[in-house]
């Protein structure tokens, strides 16, 4: 992905392009109509501004209002709504989002670190696990000019779907008992959704928990066909649970698996 203030010196062929929502230099239009079949990140550089992302930096907003922030995109519907913001400042801003309650798997984090091509990760660079990496100022531009450049993480603007191993089933099974307890939606959803079911379906806290895991999309119908041998709607709860059991492990409550039992086959 490339970025410049400059529209005109970013190089054909990039799969993605990253621009302003507003500030100085409001790029975002321009990038859409020049590079029209690529992905475009757009940032805002105030707290106050919409977009998909937030710079998180010096003249910029800060990690205080990160949170607010991303709560609000979160509400209009943005999928893991992105945080730019140094390599350093990174571990400050995940704990504000943190002590917040906006888990890591609700943000997607691009970070600024100049120390060679990679992605931030404890392995390769020390800092935190980052979706993104913007690594260098002085990629070759147009013209002879030079742009900035982010390596990002596959799935970074969604992804394939994702094949669902038994070691990933066995994460899920953990997962559901430490995390969300499978039946509750997440609060910033319902939130967002008032009209909603605040519950999900088998299939739709698998996916969820994956790209959790994952810290990538995982598609609805990559979890469905995962759960595809589960019985279809209509069979009793018992049934269900046996099923779910089987494929997940003994540790999930009785009250969770005869609750989604209801949910699959329509009578909740």
């Amino acid at each position: 992905m490339a970025d410049s203030i400059y529209v005109a010196s970013i190089p054909d062929g990039y799969a993605a392009v990253l621009g302003y929502a507003g500030g100085h230099w409001p790029t975002c239009a321009a990038l859409r109509k020049r590079f029209p079949a690529a992905h475009v990140l757009c940032l805002a550089v105030s707290a106050d501004a919409d977009a998909e992302g937030l710079d998180v930096e010096r003249y910029d907003a800060t990690p205080a209002q990160a949170p607010g922030w991303v709560r609000r995109q979160l509400r209009r519907g943005v999928w893991r709504p992105v945080i730019y913001t140094s390599a350093s400042q990174a571990r400050v801003v995940l704990a504000t989002l943190a002590g917040a309650g906006i888990t890591r798997s609700q943000v997607r984090l691009l970070s600024a670190h100049y120390a060679g091509r990679h992605i931030c990760a404890p392995a390769t660079c020390g800092y935190p696990a980052a979706d993104g990496t913007q690594w260098t100022d002085a990629a070759p531009g147009a013209n002879g000019s030079r742009v900035d450049e982010s390596l990002l993480h596959d799935g970074f603007f969604g992804g394939d779907d994702m094949a669902i191993s038994a070691d990933d089933l066995k994460a899920i099974a953990k997962a559901v008992l430490d995390t969300d307890g499978l039946i509750q939606a997440p609060d910033y959803w319902a939130k967002a959704n008032p009209g909603k079911d605040p519950h999900w379906s088998l299939h739709s806290c698998v996916q969820y928990l994956m790209a959790r895991a994952h810290h990538t999309e995982v598609s609805a119908d990559a979890a469905k066909a995962a759960l595809a041998d589960l019985p279809a709607g209509g069979a009793d709860a018992g049934v269900i649970a046996d099923a779910v059991l089987a494929k997940l492990g003994a540790g999930l409550a009785a009250e969770v698996v005869a609750e989604l039992g209801k949910r699959l086959a329509g009578t909740a």
